[in-house]
């Protein structure tokens, strides 16, 4: 019994020690000295410039001390590495192969929110990264009914004051001497908050919504066309302005770092959810995803026997615009079994693919700008393959999608291309199929991160 009792006065201890100290470091209080990561001296480098093999293992403590206090400073490779690091989930695996019990967790996804959160980081692509993976939580929870600790609730909660803490900084209106960063915060801040249903943000976007859509500005124009489409009744109207911009039948589609009004109309049309009562008077069947699969269609010229692409036949996509169609379909995961469909059967020849690309980049700038066009397609390619791949959870839909993104990497870097990392994101969707099936893990990490 005195044994029994020592050994619970010593757990009981080590939960308290770890409890104070990550509330010292939420406090910036922080003076305990960081444990070691497995097989690396933590004693000589600089922890805002961490090596790339800093990320394949840590332990706990050291991820508290070592990581998240320093995750805002990193660069954009160092945080994307230390995400797909921690997203891989594997301490919460049921596959011996995968489990790790201190490498991967909810809390220490929570955690790098908070602090990205705390930090009001201003790096739009790591927001991307992260507001992707909370929707896909929320899609799936949301689908179990019970929920006694509002999990569903909370995340969108949380969606909603980081996206407020983002407006707060650049506002909804583009400034004359606005950086691009600005603009592109500004971007998936409104996003963010229109996923959410924040009330200030609907409001503004039916404002928007009623004014003309080239008095829109570049950044929220997406977020603007989506929410006319689907709570105004303006897809016929975008569609008729969509076919007229497709009359310009080649344009840059990288003039603007925040995108055309070609590619903004692209992405708005494919988040339509259902198609309207006209669709039916015309004797045609309504189909749920009806519009998305046409800009599909439309933008890979993908044709079946003798059906055709119901306009934008004569122009020219790039795959900048294939990939807008697809951040488009997959803003709500509700039609992603459907993009998946797509991507699938309408993914490149892999051998022929680049040369495919450098022929297009030709085609649409000339000879002497298609090189340098022809390597931003290629990174294009990639943003779709790896788009589509972080949406999938569990093994069905990770093979069926692997085999689509296989073709856009190979297209662009030749067999054997390393662009994926393939291998952290099959770890990933196995084990979110397991975490997804209840709500008290996320309710448990979420609370110590103080959401």
């Amino acid at each position: 019994k005195k044994e029994l009792k020592n050994e619970k006065e010593k757990k009981d201890e080590k939960k308290e020690k770890e409890k104070a100290s990550l509330s010292k470091w939420s406090e910036g209080l922080s003076t305990s000295k960081p444990t070691e990561s497995v097989g690396l001296n933590t004693t000589s480098f600089d922890k805002t410039k961490p090596e790339p093999v800093r990320f394949k293992m840590w332990r706990n403590n050291s991820f508290f001390y070592e990581y998240v206090p320093y995750f805002h400073r990193y660069n954009l490779a160092n945080r994307k590495l230390c995400l797909r690091a921690c997203t891989t989930f594997n301490h919460h695996s049921t596959n011996p192969q995968f489990v790790c019990k201190e490498y991967g967790s909810l809390r220490q996804f929570f955690m790098l929110v908070r602090t990205s959160h705390d930090h009001k980081l201003q790096c739009p692509e790591t927001w991307e990264d992260i507001f992707r993976l909370i929707k896909l939580f929320h899609y799936y929870l949301v689908q179990i009914n019970d929920d006694p600790d509002k999990v569903a609730e909370r995340l969108k909660a949380m969606v909603s004051e980081i996206g407020r803490k983002l407006i707060e900084e650049v506002g909804y209106k583009q400034k004359s001497d606005e950086p691009s960063l600005q603009s592109q915060l500004r971007g998936i801040a409104v996003r963010m908050l229109l996923w959410a249903e924040d009330p200030e943000c609907i409001e503004e976007m039916k404002r928007l919504g009623e004014t003309d859509p080239d008095s829109v500005e570049p950044a929220i124009r997406p977020s603007v066309f989506s929410y006319a489409i689907n709570h105004m009744g303006k897809r016929d109207l975008m569609l008729e302005r969509l076919r007229k911009e497709l009359m310009k039948f080649k344009e840059d589609p990288k003039k603007d770092p925040l995108g055309t009004m070609r590619q903004h109309l692209i992405f708005a049309l494919c988040t339509t959810r259902l198609d309207d009562d006209k669709t039916i008077e015309k004797g045609e069947n309504k189909r749920e995803f009806g519009t998305m699969e046409d800009i599909l269609a439309m933008v890979h010229k993908y044709e079946e026997g003798n059906k055709k692409p119901k306009m934008g036949t004569m122009t020219v996509f790039s795959p900048t615009d294939i990939l807008c169609a697809y951040r488009g379909a997959t803003e709500n995961l509700h039609g992603f079994p459907v993009a998946l469909e797509w991507f699938e059967k309408c993914a490149p020849s892999g051998i022929d693919g680049a040369a495919d690309i450098e022929e297009l980049a030709k085609e649409i700038v000339g000879s002497d700008e298609g090189k340098k066009l022809m390597e931003l397609f290629k990174q294009d390619y990639i943003l779709i393959a790896n788009l589509m791949l972080e949406c999938c959870v569990g093994q069905k839909q990770f093979m069926k999608c692997n085999q689509g993104s296989s073709c856009y990497a190979m297209a662009v870097t030749g067999p054997g291309s390393t662009a994926l990392d393939t291998s952290k994101l099959q770890q990933r969707v196995h084990n979110l199929e397991v975490l997804l099936k209840e709500k008290g893990p996320f309710h448990e990490a979420m609370k110590k991160s103080k959401y």
